[in-house]
């Protein structure tokens, strides 16, 4: 699956958010990181700056058909705090609650409109 933030959505309406679970919807304001909107995050508060944010998440670069060694962590701390350059790597997303770990191909992150994408698969599947 295929999810992009448009340059300047509303990150509080649900079209502009990616409910992976029940408990992992992400989405961003038009600057910061990702946050969570179903585990408390808020856009109009500004997680995304925070570094902790998304909350109930953690992220690791690689794939998950080779975690062995992965070290895990918050996104920008995955990212090297560099979220310009993240188009084009791929990470593990691991939703801590639920225990599932989704392969996260990022196609491309702005910092100074909001707009993101990436693909993944579907959490379940």
């Amino acid at each position: 699956m295929i999810f992009r933030k448009a340059p300047y959505a509303d990150s509080n309406l649900e079209e502009n958010q990616d409910a992976l679970t029940h408990n992992a919807v992400l989405t961003r304001n038009d600057k910061g990181s990702l946050i969570n909107v179903a585990a408390g995050g808020s856009p109009d508060r500004g997680e995304g700056w925070k570094g902790t944010s998304p909350q109930g998440t953690e992220w690791a670069e690689g794939a998950t058909d080779a975690m062995l060694g992965l070290k895990f962590q918050t996104l920008k701390a995955a990212a090297d705090y560099r979220m310009r350059n993240i188009a084009g790597k791929t990470m593990v997303l691991h939703l801590i609650e639920e225990d599932i770990y989704l392969d996260v191909e990022w196609l491309e992150w702005t910092a100074d409109d909001g707009r993101f994408s990436y693909r993944h698969a579907v959490a379940g599947a």
